[in-house]
């Protein structure tokens, strides 16, 4: 099923960019299926995976660097939407995770973010699980901003730290130095430990739970590259 067609960019997509974005919905969807099955899978962290497939309300976070496997490595979650930038290489990240028939919510700081936030609570509120980058989509890399904690606060969720690492990859040279495993890699999902939230108002602070979830994404992080013995860039340009 075709994804719907969005028109409230800043700027009217061209003759041009439709065709593109209709070559990456049917190409894109098969040539990340075809390179995700090259990678050799493994979990870490069973007990708290169990959890996130056996509860709902759930806030997994991952670091913007460690996105690219997300998808396939996340592919089994029951009821996981994934946020998406709202720009044009959002709306083609997007045609490619509703082609692999993820549920998704577009928006971000600067564009339809109280939208987004409504949308995303509600999800979760009915026990759903949402899948966010809390430093993306500009960084700074590997720092907690304030969305990803007021979810949690206004949807009384628990966060789920994720990250993902691989034994071979290359790293773009972008603000968080993107990851983009090899053909061939092995991949490691570390799940960490669950983080549950009272809920409160989301407006109050949350620096405090940033902190905590900051910490526990490094740690998880660590947690997954010493099992590739990956020594990555934190981000930022080379």
């Amino acid at each position: 099923m075709k994804p719907k067609r969005r028109t409230d960019f800043e700027k009217p997509l061209t003759p041009v960019e439709r065709i593109l974005m209709f070559l990456v919905y049917w190409l894109g969807t098969f040539c990340y299926r075809l390179l995700c099955a090259t990678y050799r899978v493994r979990h870490v962290g069973e007990a708290n995976r169990r959890f996130v497939f056996e509860h709902g309300n759930i806030v997994g976070m991952l670091w913007h660097q460690r996105l690219f496997c997300a998808p396939f490595a996340l592919k089994d979650v029951p009821e996981l939407a994934l946020l998406v930038s709202q720009s044009k290489d959002g709306e083609m990240i997007r045609y490619v995770l509703e082609g692999l028939g993820y549920k998704t919510i577009q928006g971000s700081s600067s564009r339809r973010g109280s939208a987004a936030f409504r949308e995303m609570a509600r999800h979760v509120k009915r026990g759903g699980r949402m899948g966010i980058t809390p430093d993306g989509p500009r960084g700074p890399a590997r720092k907690v901003h304030k969305g990803g904690p007021r979810l949690a606060l206004e949807a009384g969720s628990t966060v789920v730290p994720i990250s993902i690492s691989a034994s071979r990859c290359w790293f773009a040279p972008s603000w968080d130095r993107f990851m983009f495993p090899k053909p061939l890699s092995r991949i490691v999902v570390a799940w960490g430990d669950p983080i549950p939230v009272e809920a409160r108002d989301p407006d109050a602070d949350s620096s405090p739970l940033a902190a905590r979830i900051e910490t526990a994404l490094e740690r998880t992080t660590r947690e997954a590259d010493l099992e590739t013995r990956l020594e990555a860039p934190r981000g930022g340009r080379p």
